[in-house]
């Protein structure tokens, strides 16, 4: 697999799934990864990966308004 150290990459539905599936490889590939969903116990497992995580409402105003750093 080709390298993505130094890339930072932003997934959406991260959680399960494809979205899970695309989160672990690209940190396998050792990009920085910021995953987001809306299921806080599948992203508490990511986390434990050393994936960045941020829990998204989108139907939370706050949710879509706050900053988030990756």
């Amino acid at each position: 697999m080709k390298t993505l150290t130094n890339k930072k990459i932003f997934v959406t539905a991260a959680g399960q799934g494809i979205g899970r599936a695309a989160t672990l490889a690209f940190k396998a590939a050792r990009a920085k990864v910021l995953a987001i969903d809306i299921n806080e116990k599948c992203l508490s497992t990511l986390s434990k990966e050393g994936i960045t995580t941020n829990l998204l409402v989108v139907c939370k105003r706050v949710a879509i308004t706050k900053p988030v750093e990756c």
